[in-house]
């Protein structure tokens, strides 16, 4: 009984100096006379633990344009920015790094430990057979590359590729849709089963991949992929059939052989990337032109960037703990592969931006 009550006291202290140090940092936040650190520590935090060329990205969020924000003070948008903030970022849907961090605090049970500190796994699971010749990135499979893509992207996250099960097993609901008439799973079965009929650990992340269309629901059209963060799994598909770009007489049969090229690529690159951030909680993006920005509809996702803006970065970097010089050189390396292989107009320009990042985070290191 003694011991329970000194390790209750020695809980309660160390809450309540935790809470008094929270207070503390509060109050110089709203005692400083810059309107855009205030802005950048509302946005990503204390950024103090990384070394300054890294602190340097996330100081960019000082550019950012909030809705609420009536201050005259405006700097001018830096002509090196490598990050386009939108115009005044919304309230509804907006979530900053604080509020990401406290999604994990608020569903952990007490004196547990939460995702944020746990091992972490994402089982990539090819639920279909692709009908895409012999097509090979490097030495890789089409979908070899997509896993190694996400081993990189997601650093410090490990990937397991199993291509053991298949779609037969999950059973979805299925649908011809009334428009292009070729099959469509509904997405949200995929949710519970991928973990049931799989046996994976519920603790670990799920991501399917099916040749076969999807739909979100009875009354929508088309995705290309969705996540469930509380299931801890989503699904893409190489989305061939989307309604709004259907043409009945220029339309493959829906057991051709698909011939990929680099835009195909990219496309899915984009979306298997997106929507594994949803699994780790990241939310649509208001902020900056990012990767995480909503999309309705195939033309609008692979017209948005491949890469996290600031805000983003800063959660998944927490989250994976990740060196973010070293993941944007080995990203790089793996694009230059696809390009040189596969090019686009898109991968292209992602390219150029990872050299100016790189860039950018060397001259910042030479200059602190």
């Amino acid at each position: 009984m003694i011991l329970f009550c000194v390790l209750s006291c020695g809980l309660y202290f160390k809450k309540a100096l935790f809470v008094q140090r929270r207070r503390l940092k509060f109050v110089m936040f709203c005692l400083s006379s810059n309107p855009g650190e205030r802005r950048m520590r509302y946005l990503v935090g204390d950024v103090d633990e990384y070394d300054r060329n890294v602190q340097a990205i996330f100081e960019i969020c000082e550019d950012c344009s909030l809705k609420e924000d009536k201050s005259k003070w405006k700097r001018l948008p830096r002509p090196s920015s490598l990050f386009v903030h939108l115009d005044d970022a919304p309230f509804c849907g907006r979530q900053t790094y604080k509020m990401w961090r406290a999604s994990f605090d608020l569903t952990s049970a007490p004196f547990q430990k939460t995702d944020l500190n746990r091992p972490k796994k994402l089982h990539f699971l090819p639920l279909e057979t692709f009908n895409i010749g012999n097509a090979k990135v490097g030495n890789q499979t089409f979908v070899q590359y997509i896993c190694g893509f996400l081993k990189i992207f997601f650093s410090g996250l490990k990937v397991n590729f199993n291509d053991q099960f298949q779609v037969e097993n999950i059973k979805p609901t299925e649908r011809r849709h009334p428009v292009t008439e070729r099959r469509q799973f509904l997405v949200t079965d995929f949710y519970d089963r991928l973990h049931r009929v799989t046996g994976i650990p519920r603790t670990d992340y799920i991501l399917g991949l099916t040749w076969t269309d999807l739909y979100p629901s009875k009354d929508l059209n088309f995705v290309l992929g969705e996540a469930s963060d509380q299931h801890k799994s989503g699904v893409f598909s190489f989305g061939r059939f989307e309604p709004q770009t259907f043409h009945r007489d220029l339309a493959l049969d829906e057991d051709a052989e698909l011939q990929l090229d680099g835009d195909i690529i990219w496309k899915m690159l984009r979306v298997a990337t997106h929507e594994t951030c949803h699994l780790f909680r990241l939310k649509h993006c208001v902020f900056f032109s990012c990767s995480m920005n909503a999309s309705s509809s195939v033309t609008e996702a692979i017209s948005q960037p491949l890469f996290l803006c600031p805000v983003c970065l800063r959660k998944l970097q927490k989250f994976l703990g990740f060196d973010i010089f070293k993941r944007y050189q080995r990203l790089l390396e793996l694009c230059e592969l696809l390009q040189g292989e596969y090019p686009s107009q898109n991968m292209e320009s992602g390219i150029t931006w990872l050299r100016q990042c790189l860039d950018f985070l060397s001259s910042m290191s030479v200059n602190s």
